[in-house]
């Protein structure tokens, strides 16, 4: 798959999770946007959305 595409879904992943989490954290703390998450915690919505679209068969 496409880096940037991948990117791409993971960040809407991640703003799928803000909203409904009313972008706060588990311990109630305001939640970061994107842009403010380090490189780990992106390669983690990263690795989570290429395994998710691994198991529906999107992407091998």
């Amino acid at each position: 798959m496409d880096e940037k595409k991948l990117e791409d879904l993971a960040r809407d992943g991640f703003n799928a999770y803000g909203d409904e989490a009313g972008w706060k954290t588990y311990d109630g703390k305001q939640m970061p946007c994107w842009d403010d998450v380090g490189p780990v915690i992106r390669g983690r919505w990263r690795a989570a959305t290429l395994r998710i679209l691994t198991r529906m068969g999107v992407v091998r």
